[in-house]
């Protein structure tokens, strides 16, 4: 039985591998859609400007180490997670703190930030990401500690009223993704425990059987 459930495991393993192929391009050109459309919006920032090539090169070299090295999925993914919480908490800091008073802050937050979900669900829906998921933890209590700062910073005067809002919707939709894929990882967590017992004792009473007959 043992056997059995290392071979779906690797199955599994094998599946998410593919979808994260198939996905990773797709990130890549988000990047590269921001080099090109930055510039015209009239949003570009040295912050993207440097960070967009940046994102772009590392995501698709992780592409191909991860079609050439299967054997280490998890590892890549893990530098994945890690590497877009960098991205993103870099991002909401330069935004809040950093960027010149003539850039729109709302603005900024669409153009990358939506993408956070798949941070979550590399973190806690992939199997043995054992690493990402504090990572991600880590990743969701910085982005409310910023928050919170810039609200205690600049209150709730009108001119920051917007910027507030947004953090506020931001942490919010961080906070249910979070506790879902919490609940998702304990139920999945449970099911396999039961799965296993099943067929213990359904090994156990084949065995009895043998052993009477």
């Amino acid at each position: 039985m043992a056997p059995l459930r290392a071979q779906q495991l690797s199955l599994t393993e094998s599946q998410w591998r593919r979808t994260v192929l198939l996905a990773l391009p797709l990130a890549a050109l988000a990047f590269i859609l921001g080099m090109l459309l930055d510039g015209p919006s009239g949003q570009s920032t040295p912050f993207d400007q440097l960070m967009y090539p940046a994102m772009t090169v590392g995501i698709l070299l992780l592409e191909v180490l991860l079609w050439r090295l299967p054997a280490v999925t998890n590892l890549l993914l893990s530098t994945l997670v890690i590497s877009m919480s960098f991205f993103f908490l870099g991002k909401l800091i330069y935004i809040l703190d950093l960027m010149p008073g003539t850039f729109s802050v709302q603005a900024e937050m669409t153009e990358t930030l939506f993408w956070v979900p798949v941070l979550y669900v590399l973190s806690f829906f992939v199997p043995d990401m054992r690493l990402a998921r504090p990572i991600a933890a880590l990743f969701f209590s910085s982005v409310l500690l910023v928050s919170v700062l810039y609200v205690l910073q600049h209150g709730m005067n009108r001119p920051f009223a917007g910027v507030v809002f947004a953090l506020a919707e931001l942490n919010l939709a961080n906070l249910t993704l979070l506790s879902l894929a919490n609940t998702f990882l304990s139920f999945k967590d449970r099911l396999v425990r039961s799965e296993a017992q099943a067929e213990t004792l359904q090994q156990l009473a084949y065995s009895d059987l043998l052993i009477r007959n």
